[in-house]
């Protein structure tokens, strides 16, 4: 398939800042959304020129009716590419920071366990907007607005968010799960996302 232009700056940026210089074996964090899906299709297509291998981690929180199928749907994509699956299924209270605890302490065991050492997740431009919102509206010291970093270490290895450079209107992946709950304001990233940042616009 032919690279899209944000596929080709996408790759312009991987080769620039060096993000798998270091690294063979490459887990992506997959929710099956528009913007994990754009970003394992486009570093699947670039595996042989990066010379890395992918994993694919999916954390199944199990919090709407639609998450066994679309886990499953998720498998049978990796087992059409020849790409090891993982899924972490949440238990217990479901809450913003209980569900974030959950998915790193995921993420860094199978890292550990199965050799990876880079963590890759799909932080775009519009999640880097919404957290400094969110650390200005939750009044946290001038140093930590920041935002999101695109590099830091992570289980021994390193987290690399390469999307960051990237809006969401760029992606393109053909095949993706829509999560209703980002609709829903109950959440706090979600009203950030959802109510102040289209008021501000």
């Amino acid at each position: 398939m032919k690279e899209s232009r944000a596929q080709k700056k996408f790759l312009k940026i991987v080769r620039e800042k060096k993000y798998f210089d270091q690294h063979h074996r490459v887990l992506i964090a997959i929710s099956g959304g528009l913007d994990s899906m754009t970003l394992f299709n486009w570093l699947y297509d670039a595996q042989k020129e990066l010379h890395i291998e992918l994993g694919m981690a999916h954390i199944n929180h199990g919090v709407r009716k639609e998450s066994d199928a679309e886990e499953e749907a998720l498998h049978h994509i990796a087992v059409q590419k020849n790409v090891p699956f993982f899924v972490g299924r949440f238990t217990g209270k479901f809450t913003e920071k209980t569900a974030r605890d959950f998915r790193y302490h995921f993420f860094e065991k199978i890292m550990k366990e199965e050799g990876y050492t880079a963590l890759v997740t799909a932080h775009h431009q519009g999640d880097l907007v919404e957290t400094v919102l969110m650390r200005e509206i939750t009044g946290r010291k001038l140093r930590s607005l920041q935002g999101i970093k695109e590099k830091r270490d992570f289980a021994g290895g390193e987290l690399i968010r390469p999307l960051l450079s990237l809006t969401k209107n760029e992606f393109d992946a053909p095949l993706f799960f829509e999560d209703r709950t980002n609709q829903d304001n109950h959440y706090f990233r979600n009203r950030i996302r959802n109510q102040y940042i289209e008021e501000l616009s």
